[in-house]
């Protein structure tokens, strides 16, 4: 038994929808991007001082995180 095809239009506000769900799922995507960008930045910035035998404070880990947001800014 062959069915026939069952053709869907989809309405303008389902479309609208999609459109605001897809604009969503790029926003976190670039979000996640960035917080996994600068993890690697700060794991790296910690190992490298680790290297080096140099003890960090808590300034020292919030100025690399300032200067990677400020040369990121325009991005």
């Amino acid at each position: 038994m062959e069915l026939d095809d069952f053709i869907i239009q989809p309405t303008t506000i389902q479309l609208n929808i999609s459109e605001q769900i897809v604009k969503l799922a790029k926003q976190i995507d670039i979000q996640e991007h960035r917080n996994s960008r600068q993890l690697a930045n700060d794991n790296w910035f910690t190992k490298a001082a680790k290297d080096a035998n140099i003890l960090l404070d808590d300034d020292d880990n919030n100025n690399n995180k300032l200067g990677d947001d400020e040369d990121n800014s325009g991005k």
